[in-house]
């Protein structure tokens, strides 16, 4: 079984029936059990959104229901301790999913975690206008380690639903087994969004979700500003990681009908008003066959040319111009363009577009230079640190902190504190707004809490202090990036 997601332009109600339009458009799959029940799935770019479907299932009782929901992460038909994941409920947590980690055959951690949310409804559906039982889940995507950056958007599940004495389960004893059959039941999750034509560009339409119209990706600084409520947040970002650029399909469709016939094409780059030069990068992307994928590989031939793919397949990532790995390119502000050309290599005319993006591949450096108590500020109580700390009742302390980037992309920093034994909160925090430059490169030797009024702690124990920060960079699917650094003191209340 192969249940292909589709993309969910906004955000899905668990509320919402199966009958109503967000859930409209999504592809219902049988499940392969002897009983009638379907599975509809969709997701956004943070989350997957499942609906079960038991049409015969008419008795509203629901004492005892409940459903397992298992993950081979790693996609490899066993199960890898600690790795692979079940997602189930509890009375307690009604309305929470809760998440183990498999330990074995049958075993597990026991839930760690209550990542996502359900809702189980005795409602009408496509497949029964009388009320029958219908579960819908809702569970952040990363949660289970799909990422629509990358090629890491197919999940291997099994699947177990109980209610009123009917056990409905695909693959057949999944967990027992050790997940030898997971590969029969395969979900994909979609990753082409419903991008406004008015905010694509003539040829390179994206940068994964990411509009490249300048009103989206300011061409001066290549940093990118979403609209509140979009797929994706951006505000003032830049790029990094693994970059997918989508092509307009209308635009490249035109090219290749005659009298143009474009059949191939160059990706040229450089540093913003410098020379440009032949972006070279290979990569992989799924091709629909029937109910199966199969993986075409990508690339430039020996004179540099790639082939426009054939416009009648059906690739999971659709209208994939080039994906390449930021990190093989230095810091800095970068064009790009396109060149096509016909299948003898004779150039072909196009709309022109200079996509600028800038690109950081660094995490913000984070330090806590000094830890000093307010009474002696500037000496670091973090020389002596395997030994207590004795303050006084109401003595406190003050820290030096830097959360920097030089490349000005900060999006936020936090010092908090832990307290050994249960507890914590905030010291300082700040992050990117209207009131900070574009180029934001955060603090040096900044000494917090901010106003003079130390921090002080409750109670002799052991505290620890983390310093995070995070950058203000996009893979065009989401943020990226951040760093952190933690310092423990034994406090010794006097």
């Amino acid at each position: 079984m192969v249940i292909n997601s589709k993309w969910a332009a906004n955000p899905i109600a668990l509320t919402d029936s199966l009958n109503d339009p967000s859930w409209a458009d999504a592809l219902p799959q049988k499940w392969p059990v002897a009983q009638n029940a379907w599975l509809y799935l969709k997701n956004d770019a943070h989350n997957m959104y499942l609906a079960i479907d038991m049409p015969t299932l008419t008795n509203s009782a629901n004492s005892g229901d409940y459903f397992w929901l298992d993950f081979d992460v790693n996609r490899n038909g066993t199960i890898n301790p600690n790795q692979d994941i079940e997602y189930g409920i509890l009375n307690t947590n009604p309305g929470k999913i809760g998440k183990c980690f498999l330990l074995g055959q049958n075993v597990s951690t026991g839930i760690r975690s209550w990542p996502g949310t359900y809702v189980f409804d005795f409602e009408a559906s496509p497949n029964n206008a009388v009320a029958h039982k219908v579960w819908k889940l809702k569970i952040p995507l990363v949660d289970f380690g799909i990422d629509l950056s990358a090629l890491n958007f197919i999940a291997w599940m099994g699947l177990r639903v109980y209610s009123n004495g009917t056990l409905l389960e695909y693959p057949v004893n999944f967990e027992g087994a050790g997940f030898p059959a997971m590969n029969t039941s395969v979900m994909v999750f979609a990753r082409n969004a419903n991008i406004d034509p008015a905010l694509m560009g003539p040829v390179m339409a994206a940068v994964g979700l990411i509009p490249t119209a300048a009103s989206v990706i300011d061409p001066a600084s290549g940093r990118a500003t979403t609209a509140a409520g979009y797929y994706v947040s951006a505000n003032k970002s830049a790029f990094g990681g693994m970059l997918n650029i989508i092509f307009n399909h209308n635009t490249v469709n035109g090219l290749r009908a005659a009298p143009l016939n474009a059949a191939k094409y160059k990706v040229m780059f450089g540093l913003s008003g410098g020379a440009l030069s032949e972006l070279q990068s290979a990569w992989s992307n799924y091709r629909w066959v029937g109910n199966d994928v199969v993986l075409d590989a990508f690339g430039p031939d020996g004179a540099g040319f790639y082939t426009l793919p054939n416009p009648l397949a059906q690739y999971s990532i659709e209208d994939l111009l080039i994906q390449f790995n930021s990190g093989l390119l230095a810091n800095g502000l970068y064009q790009f363009t396109v060149q096509f050309f016909t299948a003898a290599n004779a150039p072909v005319a196009s709309p022109p577009q200079t996509l600028y993006l800038f690109i950081d591949n660094t995490v913000p450096v984070v330090a806590i230079n000094k830890i000093s108590r307010a009474t002696a500020p500037g000496v670091d109580v973090l020389q002596h640190v395997c030994d207590p700390l004795t303050l006084g009742h109401t003595e406190g302390l003050v820290f030096d902190i830097t959360a920097t980037d030089p490349e000005g992309d900060i999006s936020s920093y936090s010092m908090d504190w832990n307290v050994g034994d249960g507890g914590g909160g905030n010291i300082y925090n700040d992050a990117f707004g209207p009131s900070k430059p574009v180029v934001w490169t955060g603090v040096n030797n900044l000494i917090v809490p901010i106003g003079g009024t130390p921090w002080v702690p409750a109670k002799t124990c052991v505290y620890s202090f983390t310093l995070t920060a995070w950058s203000r960079t996009t893979n065009g699917y989401g943020s990226i990036g951040y760093n952190g650094v933690t310092k423990m003191l034994y406090i010794v209340k006097s």
